[in-house]
């Protein structure tokens, strides 16, 4: 647990300084203390693409309780596009209850799943926090993944290439 406090310290630090590097995590715990930390620091708006949020990661009270946070949260804007339905009976819930006029945050399935292949070559998950900050899974097997807490050009990219799938994946 030692150099799991450790990881949570430096990446708090690389955080709060707004570090200009790619800051590596792997595996399901480092991915959940990384998820907290965004989900947790999130100002205005969060952009969510995952498969279905049925892993391991997203099964961990932890995760479930910034999730349910950021879902409750009416100056959020959330706004979540799956591949399928989740299998996660907690965070289905949390769908029926939060996906609601009343809480800023939508939920959106792909369609047309050809589409990914043309906008990513291959699945990869990623999440946008406000347009300044983002987190990308490049390998969603071992949740292999890397961020940037400053890099604000990269931020916009995958933000406008979130909306680009809602807008040609989404039917």
């Amino acid at each position: 647990m030692e150099i799991i406090e450790k990881y949570k310290k430096d990446l708090q630090l690389a955080f709060d300084n707004k570090e200009n590097r790619i800051v590596l995590n792997d595996g399901p715990i480092k991915a959940r203390i990384f998820m907290d930390l965004l989900f947790s620091n999130a100002q205005s708006s969060i952009e969510i693409y995952s498969h279905n949020l049925a892993a391991e990661v997203t099964e961990d009270s932890s995760f479930l309780i910034s999730f349910e946070n950021i879902l409750k949260n009416k100056n959020l804007t959330v706004d979540i596009i799956l591949n399928t339905h989740t299998d996660n009976k907690i965070i289905e819930k949390y769908f029926q209850k939060y996906i609601k006029k009343e809480y800023l945050n939508t939920l959106s399935y792909i369609k047309k799943v050809d589409c990914i292949k043309d906008f990513l070559g291959e699945e990869k998950h990623f999440t946008v926090i406000d347009s300044e900050y983002s987190r990308i899974e490049h390998d969603i097997d071992g949740f292999k993944a890397f961020s940037n807490f400053s890099d604000e050009q990269l931020s916009k990219l995958l933000s406008h290439f979130f909306k680009s799938l809602k807008k040609e994946c989404i039917q």
